[in-house]
């Protein structure tokens, strides 16, 4: 099944995707809520895998930390990337869900 571009549907995001399979950690107010895996991120948001995403109610704010990769001078890093971010939708998805955060300001992904 094609979707998105493959599809023939026109993107319209104003920030490019990458995909990124990173651990990502979702707190709130110093206390973690969730924890998943990355499937793609951009500049002001960031799509994901996690098996807490019921709790993840549309619209609720948190602390987002995903470590980015950074390569230079031929060493490779994970940096962390911090960002307040807002869910903006979710989905079930075999057991799991899938989470869409919106990111409050624009972040470094690293392109």
């Amino acid at each position: 099944m094609k979707i998105g571009v493959d599809a023939g549907i026109r993107e319209r995001r104003k920030y490019p995707r990458r995909t990124l399979f990173r651990a990502i950690t979702l707190s709130e107010g110093g206390l973690e809520v969730a924890r998943g895996r990355t499937l793609n991120i951009s500049r002001r948001g960031a799509y994901f895998i996690s098996s807490a995403g019921e709790e993840l109610d549309v619209s609720r704010r948190f602390r987002a930390e995903i470590g980015v990769p950074r390569h230079t001078e031929g060493i490779f890093t994970l940096v962390p990337v911090v960002a307040r971010a807002t869910v903006c939708r979710r989905e079930k998805l075999n057991g799991e869900w899938g989470v869409a955060l919106y990111f409050q300001l624009e972040v470094d992904v690293g392109f």
